[in-house]
């Protein structure tokens, strides 16, 4: 299956396949790349098919028009045309649920399973206003001003202590990144409203964990109640880059629930 640039209307995007198997499009979070589900691949791509790509304005992509989480879903769904999928499950993380939930608004028959990693909603105003914080500081500065606090500070603090190769990486995605690609996608994050996903009927798994103060564990269950039939994961010990803190337990939560979507 071929890895490169694929046309979507007049953007080019990074997109990755691995795997054999039901499909899987893996949706990635604000700062982030596919690089994020590599730990997910490895485990279950015996078993599926997993398409991952870099949004419109980050990693490999470039940003090209303007970006919103409701660009970023009509990209997915592109993406799935180009690809012939007439279904798939979406695997989603932070931002990217935000992006998955739109998919399921508009073109919910076309999603067999939804999880959501570390999933937003419906942002507070604070949020919304450090977002705009972000976006200004990292057009003036550059990705350098927010790389290395997010890289600590996203995460638990067994991560930094154990797998400090995890937060390492976490700082490599943030500086790689544009600052006008990023700086938009906050921007995009920090006006977002949560997309109306009653009518949705598709299994919905969300895993948080502990020490995610993006995503509480309280915050997990009441993003879960949103939909006909969802449910909440908490895993001891992680932050908020769920599949990078904690790949074993997300891969076999996620094994499970593919199989049985």
């Amino acid at each position: 299956m071929a890895t490169g640039f694929h046309e979507l209307g007049n953007r080019h995007v990074w997109v990755e396949q691995a795997g054999e198997g039901p499909a899987v499009v893996g949706i990635h979070g604000l700062g982030g790349t596919c690089n994020i589900y590599g730990p997910q691949i490895a485990a279950l791509g015996g078993a599926h098919r997993f398409v991952t790509f870099d949004l419109n304005g980050h990693g490999m992509s470039p940003m090209v028009g303007p970006v919103s989480i409701e660009n970023w879903a009509e990209d997915v769904l592109a993406l799935m045309d180009d690809l012939e999928l007439a279904e798939v499950a979406l695997l989603s993380h932070s931002m990217g649920t935000l992006v998955a939930q739109q998919v399921l608004a508009i073109a919910g028959e076309r999603v067999r399973a939804c999880a959501l990693l570390g999933p937003v909603r419906n942002l507070p105003d604070a949020a919304r206003s450090a977002q705009a914080d972000r976006a200004a500081l990292v057009r003036s500065q550059g990705m350098a001003a927010v790389a290395g606090g997010i890289s600590q500070g996203a995460v638990s603090a067994k991560t930094r202590a154990e797998r400090p190769v995890v937060c390492a990486m976490i700082k490599e995605l943030l500086q790689r990144q544009s600052a006008e690609g990023y700086a938009a996608a906050c921007e995009a994050l920090g006006g977002s409203r949560p997309p109306d996903v009653s009518q949705y009927r598709g299994p919905v798994l969300a895993i948080t964990g502990t020490e995610d103060m993006v995503c509480p564990p309280a915050g997990a269950h009441a993003i879960a109640a949103d939909f006909a039939d969802a449910s909440a994961v908490v895993i001891e010990d992680i932050g908020h880059w769920t599949s990078l803190e904690a790949p074993v337990e997300v891969n076999d939560l996620l094994g499970d629930f593919l199989r049985t979507s």
